[in-house]
C-alpha cells in the first residue's frame, strides 16, 4: 500500500506547474458547459418528442380498450335477452360469424 501512495506522491510532485491562461473561463467551468450543454439541449428534445408521441398512443390505446368494452357490455345484454352464448360471441364479433 505504501508502494502505490508513494508513486502517486512523487508523480505529483515532478509535474511541472501549468500556466493559467489569463480570461476566459476556468477549466471547470468549460468542462461543466460542455457536458451540460451536451447531455440538457438533446435530452430535452427527446424528452419532447417522446412526451407527444406517447401521448397519442396513450390516447388511441385508451380509446380501443373503451370500444372493447362497450362491445362486451353489449355482448352481455345481448346474451342475457337471446338467453345464450351465441348471440353473446355474435356481438363481440362485431356481427360476423366465424
Amino acid at each position: 500500500m505504501l508502494r502505490r501512495t508513494s508513486f502517486l506522491l512523487r508523480k505529483k510532485a515532478s509535474e511541472v506547474p501549468r500556466e493559467v491562461p489569463e480570461g476566459g473561463l476556468s477549466d471547470g467551468a468549460q468542462w461543466f458547459l460542455t457536458v451540460g450543454v451536451a447531455t440538457v439541449i438533446p435530452g430535452f428534445a427527446i424528452f419532447k418528442c417522446f412526451q407527444a408521441t406517447g401521448a397519442v398512443e396513450a390516447e388511441r390505446g385508451v380509446q380501443q380498450e373503451l370500444e372493447r368494452s362497450r362491445r362486451l357490455r353489449a355482448a352481455e345484454a345481448a346474451a342475457k335477452e337471446a338467453g345464450g352464448p351465441e348471440a353473446a360471441l355474435e356481438t363481440v364479433r362485431g356481427g360476423k360469424t366465424v
